[in-house]
């Protein structure tokens, strides 16, 4: 799994390059969260950035990444829209849940637990470890993902 944090500089883009054309070569899957659409936005090339997460396993980018990505404003119209870059795309959307889309597969929104916030900081990491661990335990990833976010927005600090 990685972040997009070491895509964005230029002098560490070749490192995140090379890690994912390694785990390619390996047949190690990968994820990626997009990190900051206005870091993004503002540091790199749109076209550049979608050809650099292509062909990644799970793309894990909240509303603002996935609409920077896409052009699209709808959640499911952007995960649909980005299974053209990764396999399975899950878009969170704060207290609006996720919305998932995968290929071959039926898009759905998935609602998030209702809990009463306390920091929403981590809240998207904890989303993508819950999906991972999910999937590869061969739980709901979805599921397992909102429950984890759930119990990271509890706390005070979610790291």
């Amino acid at each position: 799994h990685l972040t997009a944090y070491t895509y964005l500089d230029p002098a560490s883009r070749p490192l995140f390059m090379n890690v994912l054309a390694e785990a390619r070569r390996r047949g190690v899957r990968c994820s990626i969260d997009p990190s900051s659409a206005d870091l993004l936005r503002s540091r790199c090339d749109l076209d550049d950035v979608r050809a650099a997460f292509a062909g990644v396993d799970v793309l894990f980018p909240n509303l603002d990444e996935a609409q920077y990505l896409t052009g699209c404003a709808d959640a499911a119209d952007a995960a649909e829209a980005l299974l053209d870059v990764a396999a399975c795309v899950a878009v969170t959307c704060g207290a609006d849940g996720a919305v998932v889309a995968s290929r071959g597969g039926v898009t759905r929104r998935v609602p998030a637990v209702e809990v009463e916030v306390v920091n929403t900081l981590g809240a998207g990491d904890a989303f993508a470890a819950g999906f991972l661990a999910g999937l590869l335990a061969g739980d709901d990833p979805a599921d397992t993902a909102t429950a984890t976010a759930a119990q990271a927005v509890v706390r005070q600090t979610a790291r």
